[in-house]
């Protein structure tokens, strides 16, 4: 649903004059293109916490490392986490 009002938004033909749009302009793209980003942060950072808590304990179990030093991330971190790599590694 969103994706298609997006869609229907980005084909549509406006003229500009004096920096804004003529026609008809929806005040609410902003609003779902901030909630689509949020939405997406949030995913992400699931998928970090998650992945991360999953693979390390059985990458440490395969070199014999005390397990007792592991500490699992949570979802802030997972959330700082992404946003870090979201900018170093963008272009």
């Amino acid at each position: 649903m969103i994706a298609d009002y997006l869609k229907s938004l980005i084909n549509k033909k406006t003229t500009m004059s004096g920096g804004s749009a003529n026609g008809n302009s929806s005040s609410f793209v902003g609003f779902y293109v901030f909630f689509f980003s949020l939405f997406m942060l949030v995913v992400k950072s699931f998928l970090v916490m998650l992945s991360y808590n999953l693979v390390v304990p059985r990458i440490l179990m395969s070199y014999n490392v005390n397990m007792s030093k592991y500490r699992p991330i949570t979802f802030i971190e997972g959330v700082l986490l992404v946003i870090l790599f979201n900018n170093l590694f963008s272009y």
